[in-house]
């Protein structure tokens, strides 16, 4: 129990070192390897950051080198309920989510989300749900297929495995982020460990929202942003990657001014990073 604690506080204390803000570039080809997907039952699941309702939920093909293969294949309107397609998922796709509103936890009121959140799957998925961690594992495998010049299926399917172990393991869950319901409920601690946890997590970054928006204004989502962009690289260190594999420092806005990774919030450990760590720990202790 102890050595869980220490990855998952290692892993989130490195997380919110760094910062940088901008949704990531929907757009691209990639060579489409599967056919797109049929209409049938059709994919459903939800978008949180809490509960997100009246966002845009898009369904995707993916090709080869990660990126979305042709033009979005639906787009529905989230609700209370989450979001169904009406064409099911028979290979590799993304669904992104934009907009909306969710009730917050950490300020107990209604926000309006400015943050695009994605989720990719390498196989036929019947349910699918959209959170920040699901938003890592998609950076990951776009940023690190970037690097290769010509990808293969193979190399898709090596990649999209990688992110989910990085991310399972950075929030010690055994479900891939994309499949895994966040729950908040306390019954679910024991029932259903990976829900509760994910569902904790989102807790804990609601606070970590709100922290940010006190010290530093604009847009209460830009921190989570900025962790979207930095985990191309394969960690939260306040540097990304760029095509060439080349290292380049993230940057975010903190009253009006750009400001560089490592620096973020102008503030102590203790009030950012650690403080963090410890919110999602307890989160989860008091079950």
């Amino acid at each position: 129990m102890i050595h869980k604690k220490h990855v998952l506080s290692a892993a989130i204390a490195a997380a919110l070192v760094t910062a940088c803000g901008g949704d990531y570039d929907n757009s691209g080809g990639g060579t489409a390897y599967t056919p797109p997907p049929a209409t049938g039952a059709g994919v459903t699941g939800a978008a949180y950051l809490g509960p997100i309702s009246g966002g845009t939920a898009t369904l995707f093909n993916v090709g080869t080198d990660g990126s979305n293969s042709g033009a979005a294949i639906e787009t529905v309107t989230t609700d209370a309920n989450g979001f169904k397609f009406t064409n099911s998922i028979t290979g590799p796709a993304r669904i992104c989510v934009d907009g909306g509103t969710y009730l917050d936890e950490a300020t107990n009121a209604s926000q309006t989300n400015t943050v695009q959140l994605c989720a990719l799957v390498g196989a036929a998925a019947t349910q699918v749900f959209v959170t920040p961690m699901s938003g890592f594992v998609d950076a990951i495998v776009r940023a690190q297929l970037k690097l290769k010049t010509a990808p293969t299926a193979a190399d898709f399917t090596a990649a999209l495995g990688a992110a989910n172990d990085l991310i399972k393991g950075a929030y010690n869950v055994s479900t891939p982020l994309n499949a895994v319901k966040p729950s908040f409920d306390k019954a679910d601690a024991t029932a259903h460990p990976d829900q509760y946890k994910v569902g904790a997590v989102l807790g804990a970054y609601s606070q970590l929202l709100k922290d940010y928006l006190a010290r530093c204004g604009g847009d209460r989502h830009e921190v989570l942003k900025a962790l979207l962009r930095d985990i191309g690289d394969k960690v939260f260190d306040g540097k990304t990657i760029d095509a060439t594999g080349a290292a380049t420092t993230v940057t975010y806005t903190c009253n009006g001014a750009i400001s560089y990774g490592g620096r973020v919030f102008h503030c102590d450990k203790r009030h950012g990073s650690v403080a963090m760590a410890d919110a999602i720990i307890a989160k989860m202790q008091a079950g």
